[in-house]
Parts: structure tokens; C-alpha cells; sequence
């Protein structure tokens, strides 16, 4: 089988009928003699063709549809307010800190955050912020981080 898309092979299709119609075009004498017999090849390559159109625009309406992503709104986003239970410097990257942040689970969340430029370690311990929980597990620097502290500074 050949690697064409559909609508490659649709648009094929429709090619081999337009030649099909052009091959078979009749005099108008011929026409108006054998109107009646004519009618029902006529009819079917006509038919043929609008059936093919309309399957070919159905693909492409489901193909939008199915590109489509759901519809985000504020709602779809699960900030909560965490306390910082533990703190440290990472091992290895100058500007993370890799914290325990408590957000009403039975395990603190372990979080990468880059605020050492911001606040020392003595300020981030203890400190009240708020969480983003939703996100998907990301390491940073060998750091597998469960969500992230929102934060911002004053310029």
C-alpha cells in the first residue's frame, strides 16, 4: 500500500473522474437524442464526485476538531498556600534552592525554586507562600521538583 494521506487519495480519485467526465463528453445532437440514456452515467460521476467532496470536507472538519486543546480557564489551576518546613542550597546549581514545602498533604512537597539571588536561607525557612500543585514532576539540575512557589519582587 502506498504511504499517500487520504485526501491525497481523494484528490486522485477526483482527478481520475474529472478525466472520466471529459472522456465522455457527448455532442449536443448526441444529447438531445439519448438524453434519457445518458442521464443515469452522467448522474452517478456527478454523485460520485459530490460524495467524494463531502467525505473529504468531513475529514478535514475532524481533523480541526481533534486539533483542538480543551479550553483553559483560571479554574483549571491548583494554587494552595504552603509553608516552607525545610530548606537548603542545591548541590550543585548556584541559584536553586531545593525546599520541603507543606501544602496540606501527608508529605511535604519537595520544590526547586530560583530565589537564592532573592532571599538567604534564614528568610525562606519558616515563610508562608503560595504553590502551584498541579505541574507536572520536573527535574532541575538532578532535582525532581513537585510544583512551583509563586513569587515576586519589588523593582
Amino acid at each position: 500500500m502506498s504511504n499517500k494521506t487520504a485526501i491525497q487519495l481523494l484528490d486522485d480519485l477526483i482527478a481520475e473522474l474529472d478525466v472520466q467526465v471529459s472522456n465522455s463528453t457527448i455532442s449536443q445532437s448526441q444529447l438531445n437524442n439519448n438524453k434519457e440514456e445518458n442521464l443515469p452515467e452522467n448522474e452517478k460521476i456527478t454523485n460520485e464526485i459530490k460524495s467524494t467532496k463531502i467525505v473529504k470536507e468531513k475529514e478535514v472538519k475532524s481533523k480541526s476538531s481533534s486539533n483542538k486543546l480543551p479550553e483553559l480557564t483560571i479554574n483549571a489551576i491548583d494554587l494552595r498556600v504552603g509553608v516552607i518546613v525545610k530548606v537548603e542550597r542545591h548541590s550543585t546549581a548556584d541559584k536553586l534552592y531545593c525546599e520541603e514545602i507543606d501544602v496540606g498533604e501527608e508529605q511535604p512537597r519537595a520544590i526547586a525554586s530560583g530565589l537564592v539571588a532573592h532571599y538567604t536561607l534564614e528568610q525562606m525557612q519558616n515563610r508562608r507562600l503560595i504553590v502551584v500543585c498541579n505541574l507536572k514532576p520536573r527535574n532541575l539540575v538532578g532535582f525532581k521538583s513537585h510544583g512551583m512557589v509563586l513569587c515576586a519582587v519589588k523593582t
